[in-house]
């Protein structure tokens, strides 16, 4: 695949449905970068890494989508790495239940094919029967990229060009919707499971050193781990009434957290997720998972400590704790940790 700048040349053996969408660019003034790749169709995830490698973005994901009646039609562009969940968008989109639309709606309303469906095919939607709805992270990008309605070749522009030029000479309002693409589960581990409580040393060993060996250097979080995360100390914990839940995503282990009742407050001693899964919104699922424990034992607040170098300090702020004190605790070997006391009450 070789890169080129702006409309082909030659426009010879390609579809009109391809050199409308190169028009329509052109006519807006937009500049945009393609590779042709006619001998291999974007269809698998081989062909659309090579694409991906060339333009130096990521085809966004393009899903053309339907109600129940097959009376209002959606198309979603959301990124191309993010897994979708008809669940989610169906519940942030107030709609019952969505479904792919069929082909013949695609080609009817689009005129593409299954497989080039692209936010360009909404210039042959005449009648704006057809509802666009974009995943924010998308609009956080510098680079959009997409198929002319072919997906025998790929371009890419930058987004901006997309949200100023190109939605509005489509004469379209967009929906904006923040999708995260994974579904949380909580699994509780059972004390009596040697296999569990080993991987869930295993899973916060991994977690906590990639973390806070940079936080507070390898030597005081090899003590910690050993003292708090080993097999052994988990099982002391268990012992002593602290419940350890298992995070996953789409089934898959991704964090965990540990907590107990003390006083008049649940408290979170434990809850972290892998480095690639943060800043996608779970800590406020997390937080629920623990309320939810909480008011099951007849407690109306959870308590905590964070480390006052730990940048999650503003996270607890934005979801309503209250900093309450400083704690500095000895922990052996010449050890502190250094900590704000945060509380959550309702």
């Amino acid at each position: 695949m070789e890169l080129y700048h702006g409309s082909p040349e030659d426009m010879t053996g390609r579809s009109e449905r391809e050199i409308r969408a190169y028009r329509f660019l052109d006519d807006l003034g937009i500049e945009f970068d393609r590779t042709d790749h006619f001998d291999r169709p974007a269809t698998t995830m081989e062909v659309c890494a090579d694409v991906d490698s060339v333009l130096g973005v990521h085809i966004c994901k393009n899903l053309f989508l339907c109600n129940r009646q097959k009376t209002r039609f959606y198309l979603l562009i959301m990124p191309g790495d993010k897994p979708f969940k008809t669940k989610e968008l169906s519940g942030q989109m107030g709609i019952s239940r969505l479904s792919f639309a069929d082909e013949a709606a695609m080609s009817e309303l689009l005129d593409v094919h299954p497989g080039s469906v692209s936010v360009l095919g909404l210039m042959n939607d005449k009648d704006k029967l057809v509802q666009l709805v974009i995943d924010e992270d998308v609009l956080g990008e510098e680079w959009f990229g997409c198929h002319p309605c072919e997906n025998t070749s790929s371009i890419r522009f930058r987004t901006s060009d997309l949200t100023e030029k190109i939605i509005p000479a489509l004469g379209i309002t967009p929906v904006t919707v923040k999708l995260r693409g994974w579904e949380l589960s909580f699994d509780e581990l059972d004390p009596t499971d040697e296999e569990q409580i080993a991987d869930m040393s295993g899973l916060a060993t991994g977690i906590i050193r990639e973390y806070y060996d940079p936080l507070l250097g390898t030597e005081q979080n090899d003590y910690m781990i050993e003292m708090f995360q080993s097999v052994r100390a988990i099982k002391e914990q268990l012992a002593r009434g602290y419940t350890y839940v298992f995070v996953k995503a789409n089934g898959e282990p991704v964090g965990f957290m540990a907590f107990y009742p003390r006083g008049d407050a649940m408290y979170l001693s434990k809850l972290y997720l892998r480095a690639d899964m943060r800043g996608r919104g779970f800590a406020r699922d997390m937080l629920g998972c623990v309320r939810q424990q909480a008011e099951r034992s007849g407690l109306h607040a959870i308590e905590l400590n964070v480390n006052k170098h730990n940048k999650t300090t503003e996270i607890y702020d934005k979801l309503g704790f209250t900093r309450i004190r400083d704690e500095k605790n000895d922990i052996g070997s010449g050890f502190f940790m250094d900590d704000y006391v945060y509380r959550l009450e309702w």
